[in-house]
C-alpha cells in the first residue's frame, strides 16, 4: 500500500509539473479509451484488424504512461514519441481497418491534435501538429485513391444497407467516445488549473505575509510600518484627524539576555509583542522597529493622550522563566505526591486512587483556565499544582476519616460519617486556598 501511494504521488502529486502530470493521467485513463474502442468495434461488427488494434490501445497508453514516469528527467521525449505512435500508427491504422471514411475515425484526430498542442510547446508543437495534420490529409487521399488498401469490413456486406448503417453507428458512436473524451479532457484541465491557480494565489499570500510580518514576534515590520505611517500621515494631513507614534525599547535588554539567555530574551520579545497585539485597536498597529525597540501607529489619538506607566518586561521576563521553572517542577511535585500518599495510606490500590482523583482535579482546573480564556502566565499556573495538593490531602484526609468511622459505627454508616467529618475542614482549606490565590 505504501508502494501504490508513493508511486500515485509521484506521478499525479501536486509536485511535478502539470504537463507531465496531466499526461500521466489522460494516458492512464486512455485504458478506458481502448476498452470501448473494443466493444464498439465489436458491437459495429467491424473487422478484426480494428479490434485488434484497439487491444493494442488498450495497453499501449497506460505503457506509455508508465514509462514516461519512471524515465523522469527524459519525460518530454517520451511524450513526443507517444504521440507520434499515436498520430502516425494507432489512429491511422483504426482508419484503415474500421471502414475508413464510413467509421467515423477521423474525429480521434482532432483529439490526437489537440493532444500534441496541449502537450508540447514553443516551435516542436507547432512543427508535430503541421506534420500530424498532412499525415492525416494523406491518409484520406490513399482511403479516396486507393480505396482497395482499407480493410473490408463485415459489417458492409451484412445487409443491402449495410454501409449506410455501419456509417451512421460508427460516427455516432465514435464521434460521441471523441465529445466525451474532449469534456474529461477540459474538466482535467480545468481542475488542474483551478489547483495550480490557488497553490500560486495561497504561495504569493504567504510571500506577501512573510514580507511584512516580523518571524520572531509576528507583529509588522519595519517595511510595513513606514508604508502604513506614510499612509496615515497623508490621511491626516487632508483631514485633519489627530495621529500618533510610541516608540519605545525594553530596558537593559542585553543584561536579561546575559543573565537568562538569548531563548528568555526571545520569549520576552514574543510576550510583549502579544500584547501589544491585543492592545491594539482597529486601525492601530504594532510593528518591530527594530532588536527590542517597538513602534505602535495611533491613528486618531491626540500625544497628549498617550500615557507611559511602568515596566512589564520585568514582569513578563519572571512569568517566562517562572512558567519553565513551574514545568519543571511539575514532575517532581507528582513524584512527591505519590510518596506522600504511599507513607500515609500504605495502600498501593488507594493510592493510586488518590494519584488519580488529584491529576483529574488539576486537568478540571487547567480545562476551566482555558476555557474561560485565562492567559496562563507564572501566577494562573501556580493554581493547577495548588488544586493537586488540595486534592491529594483532601482525599488522604478523607480515608483517614473513613477509617476512623469504621471502627465508631461499622461498615455501613462508614461512608456517610466520613463524609460528615471532612465536609467542613475541606471546605475551609478550598476556601482559604481560593482566597490565597
Amino acid at each position: 500500500m505504501e508502494k501504490l501511494k508513493k508511486f500515485v504521488k509521484t506521478s499525479f502529486g501536486s509536485n511535478i509539473p502539470i504537463r507531465y502530470r496531466f499526461f500521466n493521467i489522460i494516458f492512464m485513463m486512455g485504458i478506458l479509451v481502448g476498452i470501448a474502442g473494443v466493444f464498439a468495434c465489436i458491437n459495429l461488427n467491424s473487422s478484426i484488424e480494428a479490434i485488434t488494434i484497439s487491444a493494442v490501445m488498450t495497453l499501449a497508453f497506460p505503457l506509455l504512461a508508465y514509462i514516461g514516469i519512471r524515465s523522469k528527467d527524459k519525460q518530454n521525449i517520451v511524450i513526443i514519441i507517444s504521440l507520434c505512435i499515436v498520430n502516425l500508427i494507432i489512429f491511422p491504422a483504426l482508419y484503415i481497418s474500421g471502414g475508413a471514411i464510413d467509421c467515423g475515425i477521423p474525429s480521434y484526430f482532432v483529439l490526437g491534435l489537440a493532444l500534441t498542442l496541449f502537450f508540447t510547446s514553443g516551435k516542436i508543437s507547432y512543427i508535430l501538429t503541421s506534420i500530424y495534420s498532412l499525415w492525416y490529409a494523406f491518409t484520406f487521399f490513399v482511403s479516396w485513391q486507393w480505396p482497395n488498401l482499407c480493410v473490408d469490413v463485415p459489417a458492409f456486406s451484412a445487409t443491402e444497407t449495410g454501409r449506410r448503417d455501419f456509417a451512421f453507428n460508427a460516427i455516432s458512436s465514435n464521434t460521441l467516445m471523441v465529445c466525451i473524451a474532449i469534456g474529461l479532457l477540459a474538466k482535467v484541465i480545468f481542475n488542474l488549473y483551478q489547483a495550480q491557480v490557488k497553490k500560486i494565489e495561497a504561495n504569493i499570500e504567504e510571500v506577501e505575509r512573510q514580507s511584512i510580518i516580523d518571524p520572531l514576534t509576528t507583529v509588522y515590520n519595519r517595511r510595513y510600518m513606514y508604508s502604513y505611517l506614510e499612509e496615515q500621515s497623508a490621511f491626516a494631513r487632508q483631514s485633519g484627524a489627530p495621529l500618533s507614534v510610541m516608540l519605545f525599547d525594553i530596558d537593559f535588554f542585553k543584561r536579561l539576555n546575559d543573565n537568562y539567555g538569548h531563548l528568555t530574551g526571545d520569549a520576552v520579545l514574543k510576550a510583549l509583542a502579544n500584547i501589544l497585539k491585543s492592545a491594539c485597536k482597529d486601525g492601530e498597529i504594532a510593528t518591530r522597529y527594530g532588536g527590542e525597540e517597538f513602534l505602535i501607529v495611533l491613528p486618531g489619538i491626540q500625544p497628549s493622550q498617550l500615557h507611559m506607566g511602568g515596566t512589564p518586561v520585568d514582569n513578563i521576563a519572571i512569568d517566562v522563566e517562572g512558567n519553565r521553572t513551574l514545568l519543571r517542577l511539575a514532575w517532581l511535585a507528582a513524584i512527591v505526591g505519590f510518596g506522600v500518599a504511599t507513607a500515609c495510606l500504605r495502600s498501593f490500590r488507594l493510592v493510586v486512587i488518590v494519584f488519580c482523583a488529584a491529576l483529574l482535579a488539576t486537568g478540571y482546573a487547567l480545562a476551566t483556565m482555558n476555557f474561560c480564556g485565562t492567559p496562563v502566565d507564572a501566577i494562573a499556573l501556580s493554581m493547577p499544582p495548588l488544586v493537586y495538593v488540595l486534592t491529594m490531602s483532601g482525599a488522604i484526609h478523607f480515608i483517614n476519616y473513613y477509617h476512623d468511622a469504621l471502627e465508631e459505627v461499622g461498615v455501613h454508616e462508614a461512608p456517610g460519617r466520613a463524609v460528615q467529618m471532612a465536609f467542613v475542614p475541606m471546605v475551609v482549606s478550598s476556601i482559604t486556598t481560593a482566597l490565597g490565590m
